[in-house]
């Protein structure tokens, strides 16, 4: 494989393709009209979204999620990246959203995630892409602080051999 020959997708609670991202005022002072069409043609998938564990201020954001219940929007998530193994020779999936709350108490283990997902409990999306990574043996690296690493998590990418790692890119 050529080590410069990628694509780049993803899932975003935003419906603005990544033209229309760099355009915002933040980053009006760069130049991006020489990469407008390939900027343009990156639009994001269909995002999981759980407002308990993410700031209210995203809330203007969300135009673009997966509805459904835990199960379906793990289901959704494995899909599309089924869809893009069949595009490219290796899969990366990289958590940069915001950071989500912690949530406490630990999931322990896989039987105890296992029935938190199936009983639509609460959980961070980064629980649900982590645990989607794994069942499609995917790397899954982790760029925010929040706990998504349980010990079920840990124990499933053994059990399963998936790949998970990272724990904040920007604290070093």
């Amino acid at each position: 494989a050529n080590p410069v020959d990628f694509e780049v997708t993803g899932w975003d609670i935003s419906k603005m393709n990544l033209y229309q991202v760099v355009r915002e005022p933040k980053y009006s002072n760069q130049t991006y009209q020489q990469t407008e069409r390939l900027l343009e043609a990156v639009v994001p998938l269909p995002a999981a979204f759980n407002p308990d564990f993410i700031a209210a201020n995203q809330s203007d954001r969300v135009d673009n999620i997966i509805k459904g219940n835990n199960r379906e929007i793990i289901n959704q998530i494995r899909l599309d990246v089924q869809n893009f193994k069949k595009k490219v020779d290796y899969v990366v999936v990289l958590w940069t959203a915001n950071t989500e709350m912690y949530l406490t108490p630990e999931i322990d283990s896989i039987a105890e995630l296992e029935r938190r997902i199936d009983a639509n409990e609460s959980l961070p999306a980064s629980v649900l892409y982590c645990y989607a990574c794994i069942k499609e043996q995917v790397l899954y690296l982790n760029g925010s602080p929040q706990n998504t690493f349980h010990p079920a998590i840990i124990e499933l990418a053994k059990q399963e051999g998936g790949l998970i790692a990272g724990n904040d890119f920007k604290s070093g």
